[in-house]
This record gives structure tokens, C-alpha cells and sequence, in this order.
């Protein structure tokens, strides 16, 4: 029974790790979407917007065509998934 006991924590432990790492990636990625889209507007604009991921990922190249070398595809596809998320939080 003890044994039962401590398996359940670990596997509660670890849940809690693994949603915590989640949370902090989407942090980052809110933070890089806020430093980089700021540069140019308000970063408002596209959060008030609803688009699914080949609208987010069309709109993000444009921004990236716009200035060349400022967002990075390692740091657009990050973006773009934060905008996603964002959607998909937005009720319909």
C-alpha cells in the first residue's frame, strides 16, 4: 500500500513538472511574440484577431518580408504558435 502511495505522488509530481515546463514555454513565447511584434505595432492587433494556423503563418512571413532579419523562421514558428494558441482560446 505504501508503495501504491508513492507511485501516485511521483506521477502527480511529475504531472505538475510537465505543466509547468508547458506554461513556461508559453511565456517564452508570449514574451518573444510581445518583443517582436511591439517593434512595429501594438501588439494588441493581433491578439484581437482570430486566425487559424496557415492565416498566422501567412501574416508572419509578411512581417518577416517586412524586416528582413528581424524574426527568425526558429523564432516565427514560436510566434506562430503562440498566435494559434491564442485563436483557439478565442470563443467563436
Amino acid at each position: 500500500m505504501k508503495g501504491i502511495a508513492i507511485g501516485l505522488v511521483m506521477v502527480l509530481i511529475m504531472g505538475f513538472s510537465i505543466a509547468s515546463v508547458k506554461a513556461g514555454e508559453n511565456n517564452n513565447e508570449e514574451q518573444l511574440f510581445k518583443t517582436k511584434c511591439s517593434a512595429c505595432h501594438s501588439y494588441e492587433i493581433p491578439l484581437s484577431m482570430k486566425k487559424d494556423r496557415k492565416g498566422w503563418e501567412e501574416t508572419v512571413k509578411l512581417m518577416q518580408q517586412k524586416k528582413p532579419n528581424f524574426i527568425s523562421d526558429k523564432d516565427a514558428q514560436k510566434i506562430i504558435d503562440f498566435l494559434v494558441s491564442q485563436s483557439n482560446n478565442k470563443k467563436k
